[in-house]
């Protein structure tokens, strides 16, 4: 899940996600108004993350306003 349950751990799990990539996603869900996240293309605007990562980490995401699997 990318929501504020997921902690740097967690991100840390995800293929092509390291330290400072997660701790960007840790920055920008805190400066952005809750949901920071909706879908797995949201991620696109965390420094860090173009379309390829976006594409790799999305199967192992879920999203809590959805509950579905991200494309």
């Amino acid at each position: 899940l990318v929501g504020s349950e997921m902690c740097i751990r967690d991100r840390l799990l995800l293929p092509q996600v390291g330290p400072a990539r997660a701790a960007s996603v840790i920055r920008y869900r805190e400066a952005v108004a809750p949901p920071a996240f909706r879908t797995a293309d949201d991620l696109d605007c965390v420094h860090g993350f173009g379309p390829a990562t976006v594409a790799k980490v999305a199967p192992y995401l879920r999203f809590p306003t959805t509950g579905e699997t991200a494309p």
